[in-house]
């Protein structure tokens, strides 16, 4: 290609091509071919995309004339423009993306100015769509007219009657490479151009090749195929150029990424022209965010990101308090947070830094004016970051290095938008920010590379060594039309607009397609003989070329990069179940929750109680089954430490008893969850729930036999070899015997006797208090409260008279027959487990795995899903 031009080029010749890729492609290979000549030095090419060769026109014009009745406006000014005048539709209240339909909007604008058809058109008033359409046009026509606006799909017309007039100089010459179609508005500039003596000529790549098609199993397939074909023709030719072109690239963007990552050592080797919108970036959500934080109060969510953000200042400095902080809103359940409750737990946590800085961005905010000029809440905003300490102290790599200079000509890029707006307030600036931040898309500068990952039309007219199309099975290739919803399909049809209509679609990919065949000495195209839902065949577009398998590749077995380096180490494996046994001088925690753990799962007992690993609590609207749990638990304490037996409770009337009640949960919501009153709704609505869940309970123990409350949220000592373990037990009843009655309050909706029992009971609280105090305890019980079942369910060493409650002999599941052979069983089997624990036993052997795996969240901390037999649907233990 390059040799055919070079002729061209020498005469001065202006060769314009249809993308910015292939103009900088031909300069470089250009540049290279001078190079090889040994040359020092060469006058630089005429070599320009289509659009520039536009804008320069327009510039050559306005240098000569210094019109400045017309302002031509950027693409970011259009799209705002717009948006503004959709605004203006009574109901555009009602739509829901106001800034996706402005891009439509500008989209239906430019095609039809290429296209060459006035918005006046009567086809419009035949739909909804395009008569909505057809009235903003007329609007953004008398804005522009008004204000002497000109928009880049009219600056050619401009541009036409100008040159018409032999206003602006022309070259002699213009080469028109390797173009897949012309729209109408530029074959009328180019002939214009021809009418003022400049000579047009169109040259397209002749090369003549024979591609091949080939099919593999699934799109996975596919896209891994091509990437160790990349390879193997780096490896062999490293001077190579290697084209990689993917329909439908950035939907396709992460797996080609995935795959090209794994194939090859590094990205040093591809390059991916796929970009992502500059809002998708970390840093820009974050400033996003940031300048978005409401004024009134804080979600936890909002106050976490907070805390956890590298990208604010002294971010490293406080990282450890800042996470501490996170931690305990979370255990605190706090939902939402006032400015002031954040900057004062800031400051009790040691978060000063952070405390200052949001300190200042808060004043910031209060002292700007309700409204002013876009330009002027722009450098508000650059002030507000910069106050966080935004991008934070960490050291930038080379994307966020752009990211940031790329967020910074956005900034400028925005402010021009005081041309085309008033004054505008704080939350519509910083809208029209995020919706230019979301629509630019930004693909950070990486060093060239042998091998190319484009998108289709990127790759139209490329030369390269070796290609590979991917992606043509018949559905997608030719495409599906996609008309512009806002131009009546009538009109786009007529005049063959892109995407319009299928026979448009096959034309197109006809034409597209024998580029792809040109492009290359060695082309494939390949397509996915299945996907999820059904069979694919090839496009028909590749009807006749012949066919190739995989085996024809001829491609080394796929060896990942990380794999090579996993396969390459020496591994030493070391089977290690044992802690180091529990020190005197070791401060012990846990209670009965060092038996539980201990029998559920001995890592479990080792990392929560020794190594207090714990998962993040996620914070939830409301109250959560646990606070519920302790609401309950402190009610029962504080109604009994006023009612104090069976007796009294008899004695209240409903009306006495309902106060009783009131006063014991209001008075336990207060102390246990007191940040609920924040709702006072949801407040109201719990406290009649859990009032109704009490009544149930209290006409429950009615039908007791008499009982005096001895003890409530009673704490108890016992020593397991000189250690010191505590206790505590919900509440013990004394009967008329003189004997006791242990109860445990349960607020779940099944308990089960059975976790007393075995080697490893799922309950050991009960039990471990029977055996300090098993000369007066004749029965355990568990409370049941919940809103499905209230039911009191237990055993005991007599007849009791309670329903629920059996006698041990009753109870098949006990480990003895007897109440003193249980109570001997209890001891070896506790002792037991604490001298599991005491020793460092910590193997990862859960007892169930329905019951200890399927909520536990320590898996990757066990890594239990590493072990192969691993799997909830095997039977428990």
């Amino acid at each position: 290609m390059i040799a055919s031009l070079l002729p061209i080029l020498q005469t001065q010749a202006l060769v314009l091509t249809p993308n910015q890729r292939l103009a900088a492609t031909l300069i470089k290979r250009y540049n290279q071919e001078h190079l090889k000549q040994a040359q020092t030095c060469w006058p630089s090419p005429a070599i320009r995309p289509f659009s520039a060769w536009i804008q320069e026109l327009w510039h050559q014009y306005s240098a000569e004339h210094m019109n400045a009745d017309l302002l031509p406006l950027t693409a970011n000014q259009e799209l705002i423009l717009w948006e503004e005048v959709i605004a203006e539709e009574p109901d555009s209240g009602l739509l829901l993306k106001l800034s996706d339909l402005a891009k439509q909007a500008k989209s239906a604008w430019t095609t039809l100015r290429l296209w060459q058809i006035d918005f006046d058109h009567p086809s419009f008033a035949f739909t909804e769509n395009s008569r909505h359409f057809q009235a903003w046009a007329e609007r953004f026509a008398q804005r522009c007219l008004e204000e002497g606006w000109l928009d880049n799909a009219s600056l050619t017309d401009r541009l036409i009657e100008e040159i018409r007039q032999n206003h602006i100089p022309l070259p002699r010459e213009v080469v028109l490479l390797n173009f897949t179609e012309i729209a109408p508005q530029h074959r009328d500039l180019l002939a214009a151009c021809a009418s003022q003596g400049m000579r047009v000529e169109q040259l397209e790549t002749q090369a003549e090749h024979a591609p091949f098609q080939i099919s593999l199993a699934d799109e996975e397939t596919e896209i891994q195929t091509m990437a160790r074909w990349a390879r193997k023709i780096h490896e062999h030719w490293p001077e190579a150029t290697i084209g990689c072109i993917a329909s439908n690239l950035e939907e396709k963007r992460e797996a080609l990424l995935s795959a090209f990552n794994e194939v090859f050592e590094g990205p040093e080797s591809y390059n991916i022209s796929a970009g992502r919108t500059l809002a998708s970036y970390p840093l820009i959500q974050q400033a996003l965010a940031l300048l978005n934080l409401p004024l009134k109060s804080l979600s936890s969510a909002t106050v976490s990101a907070l805390l956890h953000s590298p990208f604010l200042g002294d971010a490293e400095k406080e990282m450890l308090p800042r996470i501490q902080l996170d931690s305990q809103l979370r255990r605190r359940n706090l939902t939402k947070l006032s400015w002031q409750d954040l900057l004062t737990e800031l400051t009790q946590a040691h978060c000063e830094q952070l405390a200052a800085r949001l300190q200042c961005y808060l004043e910031q905010r209060k002292t700007q004016p309700a409204t002013q000029r876009i330009s002027h809440w722009l450098a508000h905003f650059a002030q507000l970051l910069t106050s966080l300490g935004w991008p934070g102290e960490q050291s930038l790599n080379s994307t966020e290095y752009q990211v940031v200079g790329r967020w910074q000509d956005l900034i400028l890029d925005a402010g021009s938008l005081d041309s085309i707006l008033a004054k505008v307030n704080a939350a519509k600036a910083l809208h029209y920010l995020t919706v230019l931040a979301t629509k630019t898309y930004f693909q950070p500068e990486t060093p060239d590379a042998p091998v190319q990952i484009l998108g289709q039309l990127e790759g139209a007219g490329l030369p390269f060594d070796f290609l590979w199309v991917l992606g043509l099975d018949d559905t997608a290739w030719p495409p599906v039309p996609t008309p512009n919803p806002l131009i009546p399909h009538d009109l786009q049809k007529t005049f063959g607009m892109p995407n319009a209509t299928a026979e448009r679609q096959l034309d197109y990919s006809r034409r597209l397609t024998k580029q792809f065949k040109q492009a290359a000495p060695v082309v494939f195209f390949s397509y996915a003989e299945r996907n999820e839902k059904e069979a694919l065949r090839p496009s028909p577009l590749l009807a006749g070329l012949e066919v190739k398998n995989l085996v024809d590749l001829d491609l080394a077995p796929l060896k990942a990069t990380l794999q090579t380096v996993f396969h390459s180490q020496k591994l030493e494996t070391l089977h290690d179940e044992k802690a180091p046994p529990l020190q005197a001088q070791e401060k012990l925690q846990g209670g009965k929750d060092i038996f539980e753990m201990q029998a559920a799962c001995p890592f479990k007992a080792f990392a929560k109680l020794r190594l207090r690993a714990r998962a993040l609590e996620e914070t939830q609207a409301g109250l959560p089954a646990k606070s519920r749990g302790s609401v309950i638990h402190k009610a029962l304490e504080l109604f009994w430490k006023t009612v104090k037996d069976h007796k009294t409770l008899l004695a209240f009337s409903p009306e006495d008893l309902e106060t009783q009640i009131h006063q014991a949960l209001t008075a336990a919501l207060a102390e246990a969850a007191p940040f609920i009153r924040q709702d006072a709704l949801y407040h109201d609505l719990l406290q009649q729930r859990l009032k109704s869940l009490l009544r149930h309970w209290l006409e429950l123990e009615k039908a007791r036999p008499p009982f005096t409350v001895a003890a409530l949220e009673q704490t108890h000592e016992i020593r397991m070899d000189d250690f010191p373990i505590t206790l505590r037990v919900d509440r013990v009843d004394r009967l008329p015997e003189g004997d006791h009655l242990v109860i445990d309050y349960k607020t779940r909706e099944n308990c089960e006797l059975s976790g007393w029992f075995g080697e490893r009971p799922d309950e050991p609280q009960l039990p471990l208090y029977c055996l300090t105090q098993q000369e007066t305890v004749s029965g355990l019980i568990f409370a049941q409260l919940h809103a499905a079942k209230t039911a009191l369910k237990g055993l005991a060493q007599r007849e009791l008279y309670l329903a629920g409650v059996k006698i041990l002999n009753e109870k098949s599941k006990a480990d003895a027959p007897t109440w003193e052979g249980q109570l001997e069983q209890w001891r070896i089997n506790l002792r037991q487990l604490f001298l599991d624990f005491q020793h460092g036993e910590a193997a990862v052997d859960p007892k169930s795995v329905t019951k200890s795996c399927r909520h536990c969240d320590l898996q990757t901390f066990c890594r239990i899903h590493e072990d192969r037999s691993f799997s909830y649907d095997q039977n428990d233990s």
